[in-house]
């Protein structure tokens, strides 16, 4: 690890002074509330009520408030008119923006001039010609530029937080989650100061300024300050694999226009996946490297894709092997080609019905996303050329493992070898002929006539079955709620229709087979589960099963539901998926 890591206490006072901080364009937004914010300055005030009283007794008395830590990268500067340090943010910044705000907003309510300059000189530099200063704010935000004309009009501008009228219209209504928040807290901030607002300014600012302490990491490198950040934060909002491989990334662009645009391109991508990004990105891992990941993503993109290795069994060598992509625009090129692939696939209305139905079933039905690392990587190569002939095909083979229960290793790597199937076929139809779609046909018959229920694929199965009835031509609309319904109650009361209707061997042989399953669109209710079958239809199914064209079908088309009914329509539904897995 570098020697320049530099460690240490710093009250709140030094470290709005000479000091200059960059919250990175990798960094999370700003998303402390007014919860959060409260809290904070009650704790403070608590702290400083405290040492007030202390010091009625003993005027040297002190008491501190420790408020967290602080992880930077720190960075020489010149702007052409000094040199600086300037600080990159990698743990606090939900701290540090909130202790900007606090400045901000006591600047705008206190009427001690002294202190008023202490703030506004917490908030910028205010720029002398004469002495070679030139202005200068002490918190940037990257390359957010709506967030930084927010602080200019509302935290840099004397009185800005006085507005408050547009500050709450920017609360609810703005669409980037950093101005609203900021906004929300120096509404919080206000508040808490209306009531006797001099008197507890002054209890509360000295304190803050001068006890309230944080404990501060710098390192002049920023892998040690990502692995500092990573070692000691338990705080905060955590930054994930994407946000370091951001940083890796950008740091490797050296025109500040095209880093900015990388940035941009960056933040939509991210938006547009929200939690689910690192996911989006082991997608492209899986598709580069074909294997199931060992170590974490960002260890996966440094051994495997920058520095990849090969093992000689007969040399018992190590070899470098060629990097399949090289850190900056060579990999954020890749990653914005990929986005661009997915939002084609999975945010098109033009597919035919057949393939928007599947593509919803697969993306509503299955249990892992894997899936789609092949999907993006076909398109890729052959955009939508036989598209809808290989999605049946991997969701034939998908599917069939799941239901054949290989263990996950063995799913991911089957997925791997489809991958590696794309990248070896020279045409769409090379690919579809690939041996990696082969799957134990008999094995899947015998799950597939077997009790499902209570099995994770059962619901799939429905699903997939309902995407078959629908046809080429009609559009399958799945509700928000999604539950299996059995036709046959589990557990029929003695003496009901029922009873009567099933012995206790047909009940045993049918209750959890597909044929006596359906799909609803709301929750299981047990009450009405045991209805006889008129009622139920009428009562349970009748609002309930218009998403689903197998449930539809059997409402409409079944007046009884006896073990004569449950075989009719279990080997239709058989039939029908015998057919699809070619079987």
């Amino acid at each position: 690890m570098s020697e320049q890591i530099k460690h240490g206490f710093i009250a709140v006072k030094d470290l709005f002074t000479d000091k200059w901080y960059k919250i990175p364009e990798y960094q999370r937004p700003y998303v402390w509330g007014k919860e959060q914010a409260s809290d904070l300055l009650d704790d403070i005030m608590k702290e400083a009520y405290k040492l007030k009283e202390l010091q009625k007794f003993d005027e040297s008395a002190n008491r501190e408030y420790f408020l967290g830590s602080l992880v930077w990268k720190t960075t020489k500067c010149n702007d052409g008119t000094s040199s600086y340090e300037e600080f990159e943010v990698l743990d606090g910044q939900q701290r540090l923006t909130t202790m900007l705000l606090i400045h901000a907003v006591i600047r705008d309510l206190t009427n001690n001039e002294k202190r008023k300059d202490n703030c506004k000189d917490a908030i910028f530099q205010e720029a002398d010609p004469d002495n070679g200063i030139p202005e200068r704010l002490r918190v940037i935000f990257g390359i957010r530029g709506n967030v930084q004309e927010f602080v200019n009009t509302y935290i840099k501008q004397e009185n800005g937080t006085m507005k408050t009228d547009e500050l709450s219209r920017i609360q609810k209504n703005n669409s980037d989650v950093n101005c609203s928040h900021m906004a929300e807290v120096i509404l919080a901030i206000h508040e808490y100061f209306e009531d006797d607002t001099q008197d507890k300014i002054d209890t509360f600012y000295g304190f803050f300024r001068i006890h309230t302490k944080l404990i501060y990491i710098s390192s002049t490198e920023l892998e040690d300050a990502f692995h500092l950040f990573n070692v000691m934060n338990n705080r905060g909002i955590k930054l994930r694999n994407s946000d370091i491989l951001k940083a890796k990334n950008l740091a490797q662009i050296q025109n500040d226009i095209t880093r900015q645009d990388y940035a941009s391109k960056w933040e939509l991508t991210e938006n547009y996946f929200g939690e689910d990004y690192d996911q989006f990105l082991e997608f492209i891992r899986l598709c580069l490297v074909k294997r199931k990941a060992a170590v974490s993503l960002l260890k996966e993109f440094e051994d495997n894709i920058y520095h990849p290795t090969e093992y000689d069994r007969n040399t018992k060598e190590t070899k470098k092997l060629a990097p399949i992509l090289t850190e900056g625009a060579n990999t954020l090129d890749c990653i914005n080609n990929y986005f661009a692939i997915y939002q084609k696939v999975f945010d098109n209305k033009t597919y035919s019905t057949e393939v928007l139905n599947l593509l919803k079933a697969m993306e509503r039905g299955f249990e892992a996303d894997f899936w789609k690392a092949p999907v993006l990587h076909y398109v890729k190569k052959f955009s939508d050329s036989e598209l809808e002939s290989f999605l049946n095909a991997l969701n034939r083979k998908f599917t069939a493992d799941w239901v054949d229960e290989l263990y996950f290793t063995k799913r991911i790597e089957n997925v791997c070898r489809i991958i590696d199937a794309i990248d070896q076929s020279k045409t769409a139809d090379n690919v579809l002929r690939s041996d990696a779609f082969n799957y134990d046909k008999g094995l899947t018959l015998k799950q597939l006539d077997s009790p499902v229920y209570g099995k994770k694929y059962c619901r799939y199965l429905l699903l997939l079955v309902s995407v078959i009835f629908s046809g080429n031509e009609t559009p399958m609309n799945l509700p928000e709620i999604i539950s299996i319904e059995h036709i046959l109650p589990q557990n029929p009361e003695a003496g009901s229709q029922w009873s009567k209707d099933f012995t206790d061997s047909q009940r045993e042989d049918c209750t959890n087979k597909l044929g006596n399953l359906m799909l609803i669109s709301r929750r299981k209710n047990s009450s009405l589960s045991n209805y006889d079958f008129t009622s139920k239809k009428e009562r349970y199914f009748s609002a309930n099963v218009g998403s689903f064209p197998l449930s539809f079908k059997i409402y409409g088309n079944y007046q009884t539901w006896t073990y004569d009914d449950y075989k009719k329509n279990h080997n239709d539904v058989l039939s029908k998926l015998k057919q699809y897995f070619e079987l």
